[in-house]
C-alpha cells in the first residue's frame, strides 16, 4: 500500500488492523509516511498515522530506483535499495559498464525517504 495525495491508504490499514486484534500482517513495500497527508488531515492526526507507521517492523525492501526523461518519458534505471530486518540498507547505483556500486547505507531497517531522494544515483 502506498500513500498518495487525496487518498490515505493508512487509514485502510489502521482500520483492518483493530478490526482483527491479534493478527499478524504483512505490509509488502509500503509507503505510509505522511509526508503526503499532513496538509489534508493536520498535525494531531498526522501524530497519531506516524505512531501507528512506527508500530510496523519491515522485514525487507526491494526497490528499483528509475529516473524519468521529459518530454520523451524514458525510463532509465538508476539504481536498487535494498534493506532487510536486523541488517540496515543499502543502495547501489548502476554504472556506464552496467555493474551495480554501493553509493549510500545505513544502519536503520529502512531509509527515510528524504535520505533516499539525496542519493546520487
Amino acid at each position: 500500500p502506498r500513500n498518495a495525495r487525496g487518498d490515505a491508504v493508512v487509514l485502510a490499514v489502521m482500520q483492518a488492523v483493530a478490526k482483527t486484534p491479534g493478527a499478524a500482517w504483512i505490509l509488502v513495500n509500503p509507503v505510509l509516511d505522511d509526508s503526503t497527508l499532513a496538509p489534508t488531515f493536520g498535525l494531531q492526526c498526522t501524530d497519531r498515522h506516524a505512531a501507528f507507521v512506527r508500530g510496523f517492523a519491515t522485514a525487507a525492501v526491494e526497490r528499483g530506483m528509475y529516473l524519468v526523461k521529459r518530454p520523451a518519458m524514458a525510463v532509465r534505471a538508476r539504481g536498487h535499495l535494498r534493506a532487510a530486518y536486523g541488517d540496515g540498507w543499502r543502495a547501489f547505483r548502476r554504472g556506464a559498464d552496467g555493474e551495480f556500486e554501493e553509493v549510500a547505507a545505513g544502519e536503520e531497517d529502512r531509509p527515510p525517504p528524504k535520505q533516499v531522494e539525496a542519493i546520487n544515483w
